[in-house]
């Protein structure tokens, strides 16, 4: 979940960087080397998923650390450390503009992801908590794809066609504009959705189009799930789901960082079993939006004696 928002944000960086640098003015400006060095510092948070590669560190070191390259404190020390370094064997201002461009992609890659429900990590490591804006991210990937091949191909039609940058504007602010308009939108209209005691709801897309969203409300206990298109005029209720069915031993559980790690930091909105065979119990949680197709349903696992001895953990469907 996190590592596809993550690419898809490095994605629409690249995206807003190349319509930063198109404009005149811009262009005027800033040397090129400078857009190059921005390509990086944009793409220098993607650096998490290879360091902490599943399948090279395994699935628990790589969910169980904090981020290094997505943390602003660590990364800004990287570039003004790499930028230093770089100022011993070549010339100053060569060095501070490897430090401007890195630190001008960085700053567009992290407010990408402030875009986004994942967040961005703006206190680690010395924090888990993660911050964003209440938008629905602004990378659609079938309209990003538009986006790129008419940025690729505008520079062909430019020289004949004085007006071919207006169509390209025009989806850059559709592409920008209609995530977080209709979530401001669906959030107005699921104000009106009863809640429970202690509810509250999150407001979802329900395809890649905007087309359908869903209103996850949730209280104490349970889950409930609305769907709505947007032309629609009232919402659809789906049954209540529990989140839990022992609570008494998921609080006991909560008690080990790694399973209290995963709970709250990768499932969205987790939907925890747990089953006591003889003096063993088995914890599944699994994503609220997976419920209906187990067999494909991104899982944690975890297998242990009732004393917490004989421990076991697997992951299923996340990579």
């Amino acid at each position: 979940m996190i590592e596809r928002e993550l690419i898809l944000n490095a994605a629409t960086s690249l995206l807003l960087l190349c319509l930063i640098w198109r404009h005149p003015f811009i262009a005027r400006r800033l040397r090129p080397a400078i857009f190059g060095y921005a390509v990086a510092g944009a793409l220098l948070p993607l650096l998490d998923l290879v360091i902490f590669n599943p399948l090279l560190a395994g699935r628990l070191d790589f969910l169980n650390r904090p981020p290094l390259f997505s943390a602003p404190v660590f990364g800004a020390a990287f570039i003004f450390s790499v930028a230093w370094l770089a100022g011993q064997l070549i010339p100053p201002r060569q060095s501070v503009t490897m430090a401007l461009g890195w630190g001008m992609g960085y700053a567009v890659q992290l407010s990408i992801n402030l875009l986004t429900p994942v967040g961005a990590p703006l206190l680690a490591p010395f924090s888990d908590l993660r911050f964003s804006f209440p938008f629905y991210p602004i990378g659609h990937p079938p309209l990003l794809v538009f986006l790129l091949l008419a940025l690729m191909i505008q520079p062909w039609f430019s020289k004949r066609f004085k007006w071919s940058w207006y169509p390209v504007a025009g989806l850059t602010c559709l592409y920008f504009l209609a995530g977080p308009v209709q979530h401001t939108m669906m959030k107005w209209k699921a104000a009106t959705l009863p809640l429970g005691k202690g509810g509250e709801f999150h407001v979802y897309p329900g395809d890649r189009w905007l087309t359908n969203w869903r209103v996850v409300v949730e209280d104490e206990n349970t889950y409930q799930i609305f769907q709505r298109g947007i032309f629609q005029d009232r919402f659809q209720a789906g049954p209540k789901i529990p989140r839990w069915n022992n609570q008494s031993h998921l609080l006991t559980l909560l008690g080990d960082p790694v399973v209290r790690r995963l709970y709250y930091g990768v499932f969205r909105h987790p939907v925890a079993e747990i089953t006591i065979t003889g003096s063993r119990l088995k914890l599944s949680i699994l994503e609220l939006e997976d419920e209906k197709s187990r067999s494909k349903a991104r899982g944690f696992f975890l297998e242990r004696n009732l004393n917490g001895n004989n421990r076991s953990i697997h992951f299923k469907n996340f990579d």
